[in-house]
Order: C-alpha cells, then structure tokens, then sequence
C-alpha cells in the first residue's frame, strides 16, 4: 500500500451531458510521452500513479511555500473535493486543473493556456491560492474550524463571496467532503495526529453583507458567470 492511498480518490464521478460553451471538458486530453494524464476530464478518473503525481506536487510546493503539515493536509483536502487528484478534471463551467481554476483565477495567477493542466504550475498556483485565502478567512477574526470552512468557502464560491452562497460550506460540511477528510489525511500525513472536536459549521457569513467588488473577478464560484 502506498503512502496516500488511503486518501486518494478511488472511483470516478459522472460526467457531464450538458457543458457551456467556455467549458474545457471537451478539449482533447494531451497524452504525450512522459506526460502524467488523466483518463478523463472527470474527477476522480486518473490512476493512482497519476494521483500520486498531483499529491507530491502539492506536497512539494507547500515545502517550498513553508506550510506546516497540517495546511498542506487541507490544500490536499480542498483538491480532493475539487478534482479527486484528477490533473486533467474539467467541469460544466470553465473550472480545469486538479485545482478547479475558473478563467478568471487562472489569469489571476498568469497559468498560460498551455499551462492550463500542467501539474506542477498548477500545484504552485492552488498553495498560492490556499494562503491568500487563508489569510482572508484570518482577516475576519476566525480561526480554528470556522477559519477552515471560511477558507474553503473562498476557495471554492470566490474571495469577494461574503453573504452570497454557492455550494462551498455544504461541500466542507457533508459526508465525504473536506472537513472529513482534513481529518483523515491530516492522520495519513503525521501518524501522531490527534483529532479535536469538528461539529459540522453552519454556514458563518449569514448576516454578512455582500462583499462591495460585486464583480468578484478573482475568482468564480459554481454557477457564477464567467
């Protein structure tokens, strides 16, 4: 048994049958020699080779950015639930990358097109794009669980989403999602890890007002356009 297989995505995910136009679920996978790939653009359909790429690309960049162990167990969390360690997922949307970039992101963080499924300067781009909201869950005076799912919640609905909801503290909150799998992989990661008390968060921005940039063209939750 390898090292992450206890965390690694197991089974793929239905595709899609309706996709946008801007979608890149349809683009051909590249499958040059030496190249990492997935099966498919689903999550999850990648082998464990392919996975453990991702992983130890994810690790590596959060060694190089100086995440403690613990951070990198919720970067590899996040991509979990995003992708299933996928390199080549896509979704309906423009979301691609095992990290779910929508266009807007990725320009953000200058991915070239080319670039667009590459593992390692996806893998630098999600650590980077990890801290930054991080540190805006921090700005908000949260920590511990509730900074986790904040976190998260930018990752996945955008940074500038206060008040508004698409989906991330239910996918942080439900069986499978990241909130449980912090846990597990945190436990993979350091055999020394011991859980603390992680009830389910209800969702912290209620009550909140919207954020002023109603633009929000960092970063596009599901469902937002693009």
């Amino acid at each position: 048994m390898g090292a992450y297989d206890s965390f690694m995505a197991g089974s793929r995910k239905k595709g899609y049958k309706e996709v946008k136009p801007y979608s890149h679920y349809n683009d051909p996978i590249e499958r040059t020699q030496g190249r990492q790939a997935g099966n498919s653009r689903r999550w999850g359909d990648a082998s464990p080779e392919v996975q453990e790429q991702v992983i130890r690309a994810l690790i590596e960049s959060g060694r190089q950015h100086g995440l403690s162990a613990s951070d990198t167990a919720r970067v590899l969390a996040i991509v979990r639930a995003e992708s299933g360690f996928n390199p080549d997922a896509a979704s309906s949307e423009s979301a691609a990358g095992f990290g779910q970039f929508l266009d807007g992101t990725r320009r953000q963080y200058e991915i070239a097109e080319q670039d667009m499924f590459d593992i390692p300067v996806n893998a630098n781009a999600v650590v980077e794009h990890y801290q930054f909201c991080k540190r805006r869950a921090e700005s908000k005076g949260l920590s511990g669980k509730e900074k986790d799912a904040r976190t998260y919640k930018y990752y996945h609905d955008g940074p500038n989403s206060d008040g508004r909801d698409y989906g991330g503290i239910a996918n942080f909150n439900k069986p499978d999602g990241v909130r449980e799998w912090i846990h597990k992989i945190e436990e993979a990661l350091n055999p020394n890890y011991v859980p603390g008390d992680y009830a389910d968060v209800s969702s912290p921005v209620q009550g909140e007002l919207e954020s002023e940039d109603d633009g929000n063209d960092f970063c596009y939750g599901q469902g937002m356009s693009v």
